[in-house]
């Protein structure tokens, strides 16, 4: 599925109408659709049925521009302060990408 859609460089990458947002594509071996999703704090999602063209999920977006936007917007007033955490790296030098993982810590008290 990825390699059918090469619209994108990675599965989620910064939202051109707004910096603030990410836009992630996963494809999903259930869905029978595309489906938008919103994903807090600052995620757009959209679900891509496996097999699906690249062209049919750029139409899709291309359609549904009204509504992502409208989304971004109340996603960014009902998460102000949230932090947006990247899920890879590139390093154009080495010309690779690493993804990033999260582990918590525990407790700094």
């Amino acid at each position: 599925m990825e390699a059918q859609l090469d619209l994108w460089s990675r599965p989620d990458t910064r939202w051109a109408g707004n910096p603030d947002l990410l836009f992630a594509i996963r494809p999903s071996n259930r869905a029978k659709h595309l489906i938008l999703q919103v994903l807090p704090p600052r995620t757009i999602e959209v679900v891509v049925p496996r097999g699906m063209r690249a062209g049919a999920v750029e139409s899709f977006v291309d359609e549904h521009q009204g509504w992502i936007e409208r989304a971004g917007w109340e996603l960014l007033q009902s998460y102000p302060e949230a932090e947006i955490k990247p899920s890879a790296v590139e390093l154009r030098a080495l010309g690779r990408t690493m993804d990033v993982r999260y582990e918590s810590s525990g407790d700094r008290s």
